[in-house]
C-alpha cells in the first residue's frame, strides 16, 4: 500500500537518487584503499592500522576491542552519517570500504 512520499530525513532532506551503481561504489571503495594504502603505507602498500587503534582504545579506556569490533564501529559511524546527510557519497563509499576491510580481517583470521 502507497503510503506518499516518505518523510525527510534529519535536517529537512530526502535521500537524492544517486548515479552510481554497485560497480562503481565498489571500485571507489578499492580505490579509496589504496590511495590510503600509499597514503599511510606500513611497508607493504597497504594501510591497516585497525590493530593499533584497538590497542590505543585499550590503553585509553581498559577496555579491550577487538579489530571486528573496531570496523564494526566506524561503520555505525558512517551509517549516523548517511542518516544525517544521505547525499553524501564518500560516507557510503568509507561504508563500503570498513565492511570490506573487516571482512578481509575476518577471512585472514579464519587461515
Amino acid at each position: 500500500m502507497d503510503q506518499g512520499p516518505a518523510a525527510p530525513r534529519q535536517g529537512g532532506r530526502n535521500p537524492t537518487p544517486a548515479a552510481v551503481n554497485a560497480a562503481e561504489l565498489l571500485r571507489k571503495a578499492a580505490d579509496t584503499i589504496e590511495a590510503r594504502g600509499t597514503q599511510y603505507d606500513t611497508g607493504n602498500n597497504q594501510e591497516r592500522s585497525m590493530p593499533r587503534i584497538c590497542e590505543l582504545f585499550g590503553e585509553a579506556t581498559g577496555r579491550q576491542m577487538t579489530v571486528s569490533e573496531g570496523y564494526q564501529f566506524l561503520i555505525a559511524l558512517k551509517t549516523a552519517r548517511i542518516e544525517r546527510s544521505p547525499d553524501h557519497l564518500d560516507s557510503y563509499v568509507d561504508r563500503l570500504a570498513y565492511m570490506a576491510l573487516q571482512d578481509e580481517h575476518e577471512m585472514g583470521a579464519l587461515k
